[in-house]
């Protein structure tokens, strides 16, 4: 009965508060491009020189990195630097792959292997952070109607990183098949971490409960909203990982 008299909110409410709002359109963009990057260097296994086996258990591995560097890095740093620091790592290193397809062509294939696998390291780090920040932005009432929002534009970006992974097939050449798409997951990650820094920080800070609660993270009323961080972990942890299937 209790979970009955809980305030439940509606999708527009989202939108009806600008600080909330843009909030909300940083992080559909960021979800989009984290899945869309995750995904896209995932299939584009493929499309890298060596034995696609091998190349697809270092993306495994690399992967697990990734996640075991945010979590050490998660209640040491804060979430939004790290997810800023993961998104553009993993995103100059999928820029840099066009040197040496273009410069050195074939003969650097080892090269364009470690910043591809560079770019799954911090793709998939980012992936892993996003969930409980973004569950940490949203007040109360808006926090489990935010993450399904966010998780359809992630979604999306699943839909559109075999795509990207194709484009080879339209540009074709060594730049074609194995840098261009890395470059386009590059740029479009680059992007999603510099927003990530307009997204003020979380971390000690408590749960917010209202949608003035959620205005007020980031102002000079933050101090208001402080709490420990196994607390804070605790509370999101369930929120989170409940709708990330």
């Amino acid at each position: 009965m209790a979970a009955d008299n809980e305030p439940k909110g509606k999708l527009k409410e989202m939108f009806t508060n600008k600080t909330l709002a843009v909030r909300s359109l940083i992080l559909f963009y960021i979800w989009m491009v984290s899945s869309l990057v995750y995904y896209g260097l995932t299939l584009n296994v493929s499309n890298l020189s060596g034995n696609i086996y091998v190349n697809f258990v270092l993306s495994a591995l690399v992967e697990a990195v990734g996640y075991v560097l945010a979590i050490f890095l998660l209640d040491r740093v804060g979430r939004r630097m790290v997810l800023c620091a993961l998104m553009t790592l993993g995103g100059v290193a999928c820029v840099l792959t066009v040197f040496p397809a273009v410069y050195a062509g074939g003969t650097a294939d080892w090269s364009l292997m470690m910043l591809s696998l560079v770019g799954k390291m911090g793709s998939s780090g980012a992936f892993g952070v996003i969930y409980i920040f973004t569950a940490e932005l949203y007040p109360t009432p808006l926090r489990n109607i935010g993450l399904g929002v966010n998780l359809t534009f992630s979604r999306i970006g699943g839909v559109i990183s075999p795509f990207i992974s194709d484009l080879g097939i339209l540009v074709g050449g060594t730049f074609g098949e194995q840098a261009l798409p890395l470059v386009v997951f590059g740029v479009t990650a680059v992007l999603a971490g510099g927003l990530a820094l307009a997204l003020p920080e979380t971390l000690n800070r408590k749960l917010p409960e209202t949608i003035e609660d959620a205005k007020a993270i980031g102002s000079d009323t933050k101090h208001k909203y402080k709490m420990r961080t196994e607390d804070q972990a605790e509370s999101v942890f369930s929120v989170a990982f409940t709708n990330r299937e």
